[in-house]
């Protein structure tokens, strides 16, 4: 799993949980993938942030530390993307 394409795969996700426009916002912003999720979707509410949370962590099948969350870790896509390759990577270390 590289990050192009897992960025690729969380693109997708919000694309089709929220059935937000990202493709629009991937085509029209140059820095997308690092900016906050809050300012990047004007709709996004702590409680979406949340079932996004959960849809990853099942959809990938991993964990997210509630440390990675307080500190600000799960807050734009690459962002999450990372954290998700740093899991995967523990996982295969076990």
């Amino acid at each position: 799993m590289n990050k192009t394409t897992l960025i690729k795969d969380i693109e997708e996700i919000i694309k089709n949980v929220f059935n937000f426009n990202i493709d629009y916002i991937c085509k029209n912003k140059a820095n997308y993938q690092t900016e906050n999720l809050f300012e990047l979707f004007d709709e996004l509410k702590g409680r979406d942030l949340a079932y996004l949370l959960c849809h990853i962590e099942n959809h990938f099948n991993i964990h997210i530390n509630d440390n990675d969350i307080i500190n600000g870790k799960f807050n734009c896509i690459q962002n999450i993307a990372e954290l998700i390759l740093s899991e995967k990577q523990k996982t295969l270390k076990i």
